[in-house]
């Protein structure tokens, strides 16, 4: 009998004591994914504007709106 009442007495701390870690473990993918989600998207765009930087100067001062237009239509169509 006295090993079930320790057992007892024990059991909310363990309990506790679990899903501490448990939230813990949670925050910490969640932070984790949050921050590589975010590094990968900048990586992404940072690409993206270097290849839009070289494709548009010369369209943009003849001012060939149209061809720009198709241009950045085609480019995104291709990145998806």
């Amino acid at each position: 009998m006295p090993r079930l009442r320790l057992f007892w007495k024990l059991y909310f701390v363990i309990v506790c004591i679990t899903l501490v870690l448990l939230g813990s473990a949670v925050w910490y993918v969640t932070a984790t994914l949050s921050r590589f989600y975010i590094t990968e998207t900048k990586r992404e765009l940072k690409a993206r504007a270097a290849l839009m930087k070289e494709l548009l100067p010369l369209p943009l001062m003849a001012q060939k709106y149209g061809y720009v237009d198709s241009l950045c239509k085609k480019v995104y169509a291709t990145t998806q």
